[in-house]
């Protein structure tokens, strides 16, 4: 019987947690299992959506993240108006979204590799 890819209608991947372990099945039932559980890498919760820009550095503001742009992958550091460092990410070259959650205000963003900064308004 041949791997069919698929454990209670996931498919073979590590986000099923559940993957076939490349044996065949008669190993498999002489140890007690048929798939063995993997750990799945770390996964970011910044999305990329542009893997080039022309942008040096850019930041914007949505409900609930911010959209940055910078032509390299770069640090960025969020400071709010009385100078205080509440937030630090690293940002991939392109356009990303980063999910933030962070009170309404003015804050201010910098990127710490070119030492450009940039105010922004958080709703």
């Amino acid at each position: 019987m041949e791997n069919e890819g698929e454990f209670e209608g996931n498919v073979n991947t590590c986000r099923s947690g559940w993957v076939w372990d490349g044996t065949q099945i008669e190993n498999n039932l002489a140890s007690g299992y048929w798939y063995q559980e993997v750990p799945c890498p770390e996964i970011s919760s910044i999305r990329l959506i542009r893997p080039l820009s022309r942008v040096e550095f850019r930041v914007s503001s949505l409900k609930g993240a911010l959209q940055v742009e910078s032509h390299t992958k770069t640090a960025i550091s969020v400071y709010n108006i009385d100078g205080n460092r509440v937030l630090k990410f690293d940002a991939p070259a392109g356009e990303s979204i980063v999910p933030i959650s962070l009170i309404p205000g003015i804050y201010i963003v910098k990127n710490i590799n070119t030492k450009k900064a940039q105010k922004v308004l958080i709703k």
